[in-house]
């Protein structure tokens, strides 16, 4: 398995699993879906999915929106996700993005959205092929990207070119790590540019991951399971 996203892609992978694709709501275990109110009773405004979750449209959001898992360019060399995948979150971390995608624009640059909501069963294949908790979480625990509050992220300059940071999305090394001292200057600054457009905007950083920010206190957000996101059969 290749441990950066773009790489060269194991042919046995691809063997293995055969790629079908299901809905999610046939794929995936119940799992908490969306805020309840006082009385335990479900509450959906109009403007959320049913799971709870706003879309982001990246003209209102000032983002341009490239899932990595709904092509092969991550790292599993796969499509995990729909190709018409909706690039989703939950409401008050979407409010955070929209802080922060501003505050981008206020710099001459532009956020780059690679993924976003992950439904637990995505999570469940990539646990499957990379069961490294410093990259990827136990779905036993789930993802705070199957919560909704995580957000993975890069920046582009005013030429829509993405900045340098250092290594790809998904590069599973420690220079990928944030506080890293053997990166060339240009690549610090733009690491410091994306880590303090986001900080400003409400999320928090992850140590291991230059892309991945979240809401504070993100694991006390319950799961959330988006039907009719087209995924791979996670019996792979």
């Amino acid at each position: 398995m290749g441990k950066q996203a773009g790489g060269q892609c194991d042919t046995a992978l691809h063997a293995q699993t055969g790629a079908q694709l299901l809905p999610a709501d046939a794929a995936t275990e119940s799992r908490p879906a969306s805020d309840t109110g006082s009385a335990g009773v479900k509450r959906t405004p109009s403007h959320l999915s049913p799971a709870g979750l706003v879309t982001i449209d990246p003209a209102e959001y000032l983002v341009e929106v490239d899932l990595a898992y709904a092509g092969s360019n991550n790292f599993v060399c796969l499509p995990i996700y729909a190709a018409d995948a909706p690039c989703m979150l939950r409401a008050d971390a979407a409010a955070c993005l929209k802080r922060a995608a501003l505050a981008a624009r206020r710099a001459g640059l532009s956020l780059k959205i690679l993924d976003a909501y992950r439904p637990p069963a995505a999570q469940e294949v990539l646990w499957r092929i990379c069961p490294d908790p410093a990259y990827v979480a136990d779905p036993a625990q789930g993802s705070n990207h199957s919560r909704g509050v995580a957000v993975d992220v890069t920046l582009l300059g005013d030429d829509g070119t993405a900045l340098d940071m250092g290594t790809g999305f998904d590069d599973m090394r420690e220079l990928s790590h944030h506080d890293r001292p053997d990166l060339p200057a240009a690549v610090q600054r733009n690491r410091h540019l994306l880590l303090g457009i986001m900080l400003q905007a409400g999320f928090v950083s992850l140590p291991t991951e230059w892309w991945h920010y979240e809401l504070p206190g993100a694991s006390a957000y319950p799961l959330l399971d988006e039907a009719g996101v087209l995924l791979i059969d996670r019996r792979l």
